[in-house]
Order: structure tokens, then sequence, then C-alpha cells
């Protein structure tokens, strides 16, 4: 199939795809909070896209170029599930419930503050009862 037909949108359509979908988007930077925690973000990440096209007939020559009618379209939804709360050799799994009224991200933003009182409150009393995670 010659430049400028389906074949292009297509592979235009891959491309841009590539360019959007990273390892980060489903595990985020690193965030270091007080107390030496650091905070890694997971998330959920769902792409859709579609392309299509035609290739008219009629013209020949220069002019088949132009007989070509496509498009191409898609999405992306990022949603937060959970946090890996690193602490000395310990790792641990907060999930980021999801209640139906509100995104999850206003939901992450909301409990950031709370999830960083326990992540501090649950190490220092691991530390005061003498508990060491690799024991």
């Amino acid at each position: 199939m010659e430049n400028g037909g389906i074949a292009e949108v297509l592979r235009t359509t891959i491309d841009k795809i590539r360019d959007l979908v990273n390892t980060e988007m489903v595990v985020g930077n690193p965030i270091a909070i007080p107390n030496d925690i650091t905070l890694i973000p997971v998330s959920r990440v769902m792409f859709g896209f579609a392309s299509g096209g035609s290739d008219f007939d009629g013209k020949k020559g220069q002019d088949a170029k132009k007989n070509f009618g496509g498009g191409a379209g898609g999405g992306a939804k990022v949603e937060p599930v959970a946090f890996l709360v690193v602490k000395d050799d310990s790792v641990r799994v907060v999930t980021v419930e999801q209640p139906t009224t509100i995104s999850a991200i206003e939901r992450a933003v909301d409990l950031a503050p709370e999830l960083i009182e326990k992540c501090v409150n649950l190490f220092k009393k691991k530390e005061e009862s003498g508990f060491r995670g690799d024991e």
C-alpha cells in the first residue's frame, strides 16, 4: 500500500501510542517523605484506540493519493490503585479505595496526608517494639 493510505494512518497511530506508553505510567517515581519513608505510586493504565480508512478507486496516476479517507482516535485512563511504602528493608502495599462519587485521582490526593501519617505511625510502632522486617 502506498504512503498516505491506511498503512500510514496505522503507523502514525502506533507510533503515538509508543510515545505514550512507559513503565512510569504504571509504577510512578518514588516520593521521599519524612522519617526515611519512600512512597511509590502504582496505577492501573487503560488504553483504547481505533483507526480506519478506505482507499477509493477511480483515479489513477498522480491523483491516486487523493483517493484516501481515514482517521484515528484514542484515549487513555490512568487510575491510582495503590502505594508501595518502603522503610528500611520493609515494603508494604497500601491500596487506594475508590468510592464511586469522586474520581480516583481526587481520592488519592485526599488520602495522601492520611497515608503518610499512617505509614509514619506504623513504622514508629515497629521501631518501638523492636520488630525488624527480616525476622
